[in-house]
Formats: C-alpha cells, structure tokens, sequence
C-alpha cells in the first residue's frame, strides 16, 4: 500500500484532499476555538501534546514487536487491534515522557543553566 502512494501522484493527492485537508481543518478549528470561545484545553490533551516526541520515538519499535508477535490476533480483529495499538502507544509514550524524556530534559536545563550563569558571573568580574 505505501507504495502505491508514494510511487503515484494521483493516489498521494486523493490522499491529501480526503484526510490531509480535513485534519488541518479539524485542527484549525480546535486551536481557533481556544481562542474565539475561551474554551480550555483538558489537562489531559496537553499532556499527549507534550508526548507526542516520546510517542514519535516509540511508536515504531512498539508496532513492529506487536506485528512480529501478535499478527494472527490482529488479523482477526484489525479494528479492535488497531485501538489496542494506539491506547499501547499512548501509554507507553505518556510513560516515557514522564520518566525519561522530561528527567533528561530537566538536568540538561538545569546544566545549561548553571553554565550560563557561570559565565555571566565570569564575564561581569
């Protein structure tokens, strides 16, 4: 299937036009509505939205151990594995957000920090 789409234009455009520009109108809609209704976005979904590297990083490596050792299951139900696919990679990407990506990223900060303010303090005397 992915080769079709990326060896015919044709296919890659009726693409574009059924699900690419009605996502970017959902999304649109989402972030204009933020603002035009004073609508708050569930804590929830930011947390997602601050996952979404973790779950970009992950989710290949979990789909190819679930295809590898579940592909008679999902053949029986693809829709129902599909949602377990996606809730596994939500978790699983929310996990490691909070445990690994944001604890790497709180110790960087915290060295870039102390080295700004080391040379600021070396640059002033």
């Amino acid at each position: 299937m992915a080769e079709n789409v990326t060896s015919n234009n044709i296919i890659a455009l009726k693409r574009v036009i059924i699900w690419g520009i009605p996502c970017a109108i959902f999304v649109l809609g989402v972030v204009l509505s933020e603002y035009e209704f004073k609508y708050k976005t569930p804590g929830f979904l930011i947390e997602i939205g601050d996952a979404s590297y973790s779950c970009y990083l992950v989710h290949y490596f979990i789909v190819q151990r679930i295809n590898t050792h579940f592909r008679v299951y999902i053949s029986y139900a693809p829709d129902l594995s599909l949602i377990m696919i996606i809730l596994i990679i939500l978790f699983l990407s929310l996990f490691v957000y909070k445990y690994i990506e944001k604890r790497i990223t709180d110790i960087l900060r915290l060295k870039l920090q102390n080295s700004y303010n080391l040379s600021s303090v070396i640059a002033n005397e």
